[in-house]
């Protein structure tokens, strides 16, 4: 078979990667731009969908193009990732009407609360998950309630930043089951829109996009797109998935029971199974391959986050030095045994399992002898102590989580996994692979028939490290877990009274 060659692009919370691999999983190019979240108040999050998100893939597009060096009558297709699930709204002439409504946003309390009390069962039933900030029918309403104008405008609503750029390269609205069923709008079991939530809402079905698998090819490059990117016109395109499910694939998770914690912006944690299952602690998804297969786990909103948050404003790193902030962070935090700590990762409200917008992050214990390393190195054992709790009522499922599969960009730091299995005395295998653009990339490729088999992605995976429990700091870390659970529990109607005192 001749060579072909496929572009897989992942629009991020805080950047744009992409590569360029051939059919033997071989990366021909790689490219990655940052780009910032914008905050206009307190517990909002934004993305300008053009500035963050179209002209950052134009340029890691140019980036890849210029690098691979591929023939343009070899590119076989392109799929997208990226965040969500998102709200962006798009009006009669094609353009976004607003800035994006992050999935981290917290402004639809209310809507939240109306859901819960009207639709929350019904919700549950469909989709397995909650009414939460992460669900996207809230800030629909939020959007109908507060800028009526621009909802009475809006043509389509989209959810994905992928599905923006799908869009803008084919002209055409679509979205893959795995983001539709965060929706809260979307029944997971006949994988269809719910008719009868929509009209209750009164969520015009009209305004929702055609649904599909990850892998369907939803349209061409066009070909005024083409010439602004440089790809050729009629490139085949795949509908793409939400980039949690991407990267699960890069690291070749599929089959039921194995699991995955993805060390990104938000920290994943995703076990595969057979079957729709939900807990209402928990989230429930739908994986990007075929046939359909499920997740359970759960998603921490900011807990890495939390740690670029400690580098950009409590840390500064040196001119000087050929080492970064976080390696220097690191090894800091490396000779210290425990923080003796407690740190809340609630900084922008929290998803699973307490489902609280209005928690706040939290140091506890905090003496005069604390350096910056204690409160660094607390930070990620906050991730190990959120891990843990997920773990626990996935037990109670009857899931016994033996290992994880670590990937994203903070697997990279051997103490953050190393402190993740101690407290959790689960094993963990770190892959080093491209993440959510390579899985994306897989899955153009498979959509247009150069693969017919996911276990296929698996020969290209190699492990590059281990990270055993020590049974010892285990014990220790046991002790310190109960006092992470209990803190919120203390706390938690004290978050309720701080937010009414915010104006």
């Amino acid at each position: 078979m001749h060579q072909k060659f496929i572009i897989g692009v992942d629009i991020g919370t805080t950047n744009c990667k992409g590569v360029i691999i051939d059919t033997e999983g071989s990366v021909r190019a790689e490219a990655q731009i940052e780009h910032n979240v914008i905050y206009p108040q307190v517990g909002w999050a934004e993305h300008n969908p053009e500035e963050n998100w179209w002209k950052t893939f134009v340029l890691v597009i140019k980036k890849l193009v210029s690098q691979g060096k591929v023939p343009s009558q070899k590119l076989a297709a392109i799929g997208v990732t990226g965040l969500g699930p998102n709200l962006i709204p798009i009006g009669k002439n094609g353009k976004p009407l607003r800035n994006a409504i992050l999935y981290s946003d917290t402004r639809s309390v209310k809507e939240i609360h109306y859901l819960k009390e009207n639709y929350g069962k019904e919700i549950f039933e469909l989709s397995g998950n909650q009414v939460t900030t992460q669900t996207v029918a809230p800030k629909i309403l939020w959007f109908r309630n507060n800028e009526r104008e621009n909802f009475k405008e809006t043509e389509k609503i989209l959810f994905g930043s992928y599905n923006y750029i799908v869009y803008r390269l084919t002209k055409n609205f679509a979205i893959d089951y795995g983001t539709a069923k965060w929706t809260g709008l979307f029944d997971g079991k006949k994988l269809t829109w719910d008719q009868k939530i929509c009209e209750g809402l009164g969520i015009p079905l009209e305004l929702l996009p055609q649904t599909c698998y990850a892998t369907d090819i939803v349209g061409t490059v066009s070909n005024d797109t083409a010439q602004e990117i440089g790809i050729p016109p009629g490139t085949p395109v795949i509908a793409g998935a939400l980039d949690s499910a991407t990267e699960t694939l890069s690291a070749g998770v599929m089959e039921p029971g194995e699991a995955i914690i993805i060390y990104g912006t938000t920290t994943i944690l995703k076990v595969v199974i057979q079957d729709f299952l939900k807990d209402p602690r928990l989230h429930s998804d739908i994986h990007c391959i075929k046939p359909l297969k499920y997740f359970l786990g759960g998603a921490m909103t900011t807990t890495g986050a939390t740690v670029r948050w400690f580098r950009d404003n409590l840390y500064k790193e040196e001119k000087q030095t050929c080492k970064t902030a976080y390696q220097i962070l690191d090894e800091e935090a490396s000779k210290i045994p425990f923080s003796g700590l407690i740190v809340l990762p609630y900084f922008m409200g929290e998803r699973t399992p307490i489902f609280d917008p209005l928690a706040r992050g939290v140091i506890f214990g905090l003496t005069l002898s604390h350096a910056r390393s204690h409160i660094y190195k607390a930070i990620l054992e906050a991730t190990g102590y959120a891990v843990a709790q997920h773990i626990e009522i996935l037990r109670e499922n009857g899931i016994n989580v033996t290992k994880l599969i670590a990937a994203g960009g903070g697997a990279k730091s051997t103490i953050w996994r190393q402190i993740v299995s101690d407290i959790t005395n689960v094993e963990q295998e770190y892959c080093d692979t491209l993440g959510a653009p390579f899985g994306v990339a897989f899955l153009a490729g498979y959509g247009v028939g150069l693969f017919d088999d996911f276990q296929k992605i698996k020969e290209w995976i190699k492990v590059k490290e281990k990270n055993i429990p020590n049974i010892e700091r285990h014990n220790k870390y046991n002790k310190y877990y109960n006092l992470y659970k209990n803190l919120y529990n203390v706390l938690k109607d004290s978050f309720k009274e701080l937010h009414s005192c915010n104006p």
